[in-house]
């Protein structure tokens, strides 16, 4: 949470504090998509990808009215895992549309050759 402050500390800055708990949750659903998905992060049409959902949440930020009010966690929850998912089966169709990688998921599977 204490990373979190300077985010908070501006947008109360610019006086939009009901964005900073919306704008913390979309970051880090970005961010969990791209940890779950690192073994990607050497193709190009990852990181367009990323971009694209990136712009998308800020889009949705400024677009959607926010409540600077409390938002039950059980509410919350359920919303920021059906987004996190969305993005990882779009990652996960855009990999098959493009040809992917083909990579084992044990990167230390080498042969020892005597």
């Amino acid at each position: 949470m204490l990373a979190a402050l300077p985010l908070l500390f501006l947008f109360d800055h610019f006086g939009k504090s009901a964005l900073a708990i919306p704008a913390l949750g979309s970051v880090g659903m970005v961010a969990i998509a791209i940890w779950l998905r690192w073994r990607l992060r050497r193709h190009v049409w990852f990181w367009l990808t990323m971009t694209v959902f990136a712009a998308l949440h800020v889009f949705l930020l400024l677009l959607l009215p926010w409540t600077d009010k409390r938002v039950p966690t059980p509410v919350v929850i359920p919303i920021g895992l059906a987004d996190l998912y969305t993005m990882l089966v779009i990652i996960y169709v855009v990999q098959k549309f493009i040809g992917g990688t083909k990579t084992n998921r044990n990167n230390c599977s080498r042969e020892i050759v005597s």
